[in-house]
């Protein structure tokens, strides 16, 4: 589907803002306002993010709710939950 898109610096303005990744704004630049293969990799990325940050917040939800009702610790709440040791300091750094 290539063409132009009618606000793709805006759209791509939005995706550095909410990501602060700058490497949006390099894509618009070299885009030069096409729908191009590089307009779609930066589409994926955001939805990824999108997913990760929103699976992170629920999984977050999930162990500050067990340490507060259960009394657990951070540890027994990410045990209980399954939640891998490699990413643990992910969490504990926002608990």
């Amino acid at each position: 589907m290539p063409g132009k898109v009618k606000h793709l610096k805006e759209l791509f303005d939005l995706f550095s803002a909410v990501t602060k990744d700058n490497r949006f704004i390099e894509m618009y630049q070299k885009s030069k306002g096409d729908v191009n293969d590089m307009s779609c990799v930066a589409l994926d990325y955001l939805a990824n993010e999108y997913e990760t940050r929103g699976e992170d917040k629920a999984t977050l939800n999930s162990i500050r709710n067990l340490m507060k009702s259960l009394n657990f610790t951070w540890q027994q709440a990410m045990d209980a939950l399954y939640i891998p040791q490699e990413e643990r300091k992910r969490y504990v750094d926002k608990i």
